[in-house]
């Protein structure tokens, strides 16, 4: 099994989506998700750039800076990966298997840069993260 963090661990850790490639780390400092596909450790993270990229804007981001925040990139994750379910699969069910998803989107796109970015934008700008509970 790879060592690589999965490129969408905020979104597996946080928002209820699954990967069949994903395997839980138990770090000191508290649980991470590593991918166990090389190949799909790729793919993921040749795809998070390519939602980062259309989102800049949208996200007030400027590429080289650390603007990108970690709400910013739960909006990224969650919300483009809900986006591109319902652009695959046309439902917005919680996404089962990440890796299934994207295999499917590239099935249909042909190759990740084809995925239609902006079309998974108004998903990104929707998403609302969890409010912490305070107290």
């Amino acid at each position: 099994m790879s060592r690589a963090h999965c490129p969408f661990r905020k979104t597996i850790l946080g928002s209820g989506c699954r990967c069949s490639q994903a395997a839980m780390a138990h770090l000191p400092t508290g649980c991470s998700v590593t991918c166990a596909s090389p190949d799909a450790f790729g793919q993921c993270e040749q795809l998070l750039e390519h939602m980062i990229n259309a989102a800049q804007f949208a996200l007030q981001y400027v590429k080289g800076t650390d603007s990108l925040t970690h709400g910013k990139l739960m909006r990224v994750q969650h919300g483009g990966l809900q986006g591109l379910q319902v652009l695959v699969k046309e439902t917005e069910q919680p996404i089962s298997d990440i890796h299934a998803l994207l295999n499917e989107a590239i099935a249909h796109y042909g190759a990740i840069e084809d995925i239609p970015a902006e079309a998974l934008l108004p998903y990104i700008k929707a998403h609302q993260n969890k409010k912490r509970k305070r107290g």
